[in-house]
């Protein structure tokens, strides 16, 4: 394994990542109708099959593991952020039909609203993204420092 093929396995990973945004961008939108589309779980999508894959060949106590943490906690947050704003845009828990003083409050706090709610759920799970993008340059920072035996197969196992 090169240090090389690990940052290319990264990288490919990223650009996946992007599109997993720009997938969900598009679901809050409402021009992507089809939310299967986008993986929910953390452990269904191309970055979390890649963080899998590559944490089990590192040394535990070594800083690489530290920045591959790193990355799997940022990563997994994402997802429940995405979870919960699914939640939102699906309807679970909301009450659809509003009566009398609930539909005046609304209309009156327009931040209780569901859209408002989504809107706020997309702005965080924007602001994560960002801060995971920053972990996954941490981390490629330490592939290129690291010295250790990594066995990598140069694949992301879908």
């Amino acid at each position: 394994m090169t240090q090389k093929t690990l940052i290319v396995g990264l990288h490919e990973a990223k650009k996946a990542h992007l599109k997993w945004i720009s997938r969900v961008e598009e679901l809050v939108g409402n021009t992507l109708s089809d939310s299967p589309l986008i993986e929910s779980s953390a452990a269904e999508c191309i970055l979390g099959k890649w963080l899998a894959h590559e944490i089990k060949s590192i040394d535990q106590n070594s800083k690489i593991f530290k920045s591959f943490a790193a990355v799997d906690t940022h990563h997994k947050e994402l997802h429940n952020l995405y979870l919960e704003l699914l939640a939102l845009k699906s309807g679970k828990g909301q009450n659809k039909v509003l009566f009398g003083v609930q539909r005046i409050i609304l209309w009156w706090h327009p931040t209780l609203s569901v859209s408002s709610q989504i809107k706020k759920k997309y702005h965080l799970l924007k602001n994560k993204s960002e801060v995971l993008f920053k972990a996954m340059d941490v981390l490629e920072g330490a592939i290129g420092l690291y010295r250790g035996d990594i066995k990598y197969t140069g694949k992301i196992h879908l």
